[in-house]
């Protein structure tokens, strides 16, 4: 199977990834799940290159800038200082009520704050994640899809849940299953033959070598971007304290342009359910480093970093570009407004100037979300035992294009 050792900040330097890298970021990856490995190797690589510090930058967080401190925005290629840190409360006025009058009082913007400060100091989250590698994959394909990822962790003791299925035409998972048992070894389900009588069974190997599963050996160890993946959907972290998300997202609202709210909207789903629609753009912005583009991922992993964790350690995963956007509409649930569903799709690098930037070998995929937040990890998830059961809902909406 593969490797991945890491160059950039907080890791050794290596030589250039491709000619030219010192005049900017390297042409960013095809993303998806088959494909991860390459995408990573280019995003990581990318930060070999010393980011250009401005001395014109003042104000608070200033003196950090270019410090190589573990809060420092120069380490991911932004040279935005942090600014002050404002406390988001995790409660929004008006709600949970679920009508278009009360919506209309709602800020969206303080409405997502809220959501991501309580998606952030969650002990234990646990998604079901769909990937489509391009737009036109997800246009033809969804709702079937070859690999469905369930991951769940527990961030207090690192324990996790790793299993993945297909999802046939109707939208039903089908009988493949891989399932992770703990680092050290993977399951794979074989479901009964009944032409044959043969049972169902597992079939039980070990995760390292090379006939291992390097999701199951590497997840949630440091630096171990490719397996670490869908460790959460892209934006939001988990297992934090309020201290540390108010940190993370006053960093995102200070940065003007880069984060985009549209008003709450009240939806009903096939399920009978009322949310709240919520439609959110993370919109690449000029990271200030004299590079030839603008930069969106990067600004994520800047965030994070105020927390003083690093992203690749913590691990924080997003899964993304450091120079694409995302186009996100979450179905938040009003009870405890929190993501019950969410569809995200990558958007395309930009010039500094906000022109379209063609690359060859990027992307704009989509993400399908489905949000479960237990108290505790399922732990007949974590066992090869028993017939399996994938828990893929069913989709409650019309599919959902950007």
């Amino acid at each position: 199977m593969y490797s991945q050792e890491l160059h950039g900040p907080g890791h050794p330097s290596g030589p250039g990834p491709f000619p030219g890298w010192q005049h900017g970021p390297p042409p960013p990856p095809r993303k998806g799940r088959t494909v991860l490995v390459a995408a990573a190797a280019a995003v990581l690589l990318a930060l070999v290159a010393t980011p250009v510090v401005l001395d014109a930058l003042e104000g608070a967080g200033a003196k950090d800038l270019g410090s190589g401190s573990a809060t420092d925005p120069a380490r991911w290629r932004i040279n935005v200082p942090a600014g002050d840190v404002d406390e988001h409360s995790t409660d929004v006025p008006g709600l949970p009520a679920v009508d278009d009058a009360a919506l209309a009082a709602v800020d969206g913007r303080r409405l997502y704050w809220a959501m991501l400060a309580r998606q952030g100091t969650r002990p234990v989250t646990d998604m079901v994640a769909r990937n489509w590698s391009t737009a036109e994959e997800y246009e033809t394909e969804f709702p079937a899809n070859p690999v469905t990822h369930r991951v769940g962790i527990d961030w207090r003791s690192k324990a996790f849940i790793d299993e993945s299925s297909g999802v046939t035409e109707d939208g039903t998972p089908d009988h493949v299953l891989l399932r992770c048992l703990g680092n050290d070894r993977y399951a794979s389900y074989i479901p009964k033959n009944e032409a044959f009588g043969f049972p169902g069974r597992w079939d039980v190997r070990p995760a390292a070598g090379p006939d291992g599963y390097d999701n199951c050996a590497d997840r949630m160890r440091p630096g171990k971007v490719v397996a670490n993946s869908f460790a959460g959907d892209g934006i939001a972290p988990a297992g934090l304290s309020p201290e540390q998300m108010n940190a993370f997202i006053s960093y995102l609202d200070g940065v003007p342009g880069l984060i985009e709210v549209a008003p709450p909207a009240a939806v009903e789903g096939s399920d009978g359910t009322r949310y709240i629609q919520l439609d959110v753009s993370l919109r690449p912005q000029d990271p200030r480093g004299g590079g030839p583009t603008r930069l969106g991922g990067a600004f994520l992993n800047a965030a994070f970093a105020q927390t003083g964790n690093h992203p690749y350690d913590y691990p924080y995963s997003i899964d993304l570009d450091d120079t694409q956007g995302r186009a996100m509409r979450y179905f938040v649930d009003p009870q405890t407004l929190l993501p019950a569903y969410a569809v995200m799709s990558d958007t395309s690098p930009l010039t500094l100037d906000g022109r379209p930037l063609e690359l060859d070998n990027i992307t704009n995929s989509y993400d399908v979300y489905q949000y479960s937040w237990p108290d505790e990890l399922d732990q007949a998830a974590m066992r090869a035992e028993g017939t399996p059961v994938f828990p893929l809902r069913p989709w409650p909406f019309e599919k959902i294009t950007f």
